[in-house]
């Protein structure tokens, strides 16, 4: 006879178990970022662009698929900005118009929320420049950037 912490513990481990074997036939993330991959390459030729854009975007895509196959991103992860910062640090700036790319097109087929390109890094300004913003905003009524 069980006490009802395990009979509850045990219903949890079975439910966690079935999600588990639910998400295994899945096929992973980087199945379904390859195949937006080869969906963005077609797009990109049927909207006319050059093939050597597109023979250069190819292999910077492909080493974004390896990074991303590396890290076990979840596919809301895979486009957001931490995670093109740290492929930046491993491949360089080179890859960031693909990527971009990338994200800008699987927005517009509504696979993700936002675009890459559409986040904007705050960038802090030395404090006599935000002390001169804050007085234009308060005493000459002007608009604070977004």
């Amino acid at each position: 006879m069980t006490d009802a912490k395990t009979a509850e513990s045990l219903k949890w481990l079975n439910q966690y178990c079935r999600k588990q074997r639910l998400a295994k036939d899945d096929p992973p993330v980087h199945q379904h970022l390859d195949k937006a991959i080869d969906d963005y390459l077609q797009w990109m030729k049927s909207a006319g662009y050059s093939q050597i854009t597109r023979q250069n975007y190819r292999p910077q895509l492909n080493q974004f698929l390896c990074f991303i196959k590396n890290r076990r991103f979840s596919w809301t992860e895979i486009f957001a900005f931490n995670t093109l910062q740290c492929f930046k640090k491993i491949r360089g700036q080179s890859s960031v118009p693909a990527i971009n790319g990338l994200s800008r097109y699987l927005f517009s087929q509504g696979k993700i929320p936002k675009p890459l390109a559409q986040r904007a890094q705050r960038i802090d300004l030395p404090e006599i420049y935000e002390d001169y913003l804050a007085y234009q905003q308060t005493h000459r009524q002007v608009l604070a950037a977004p």
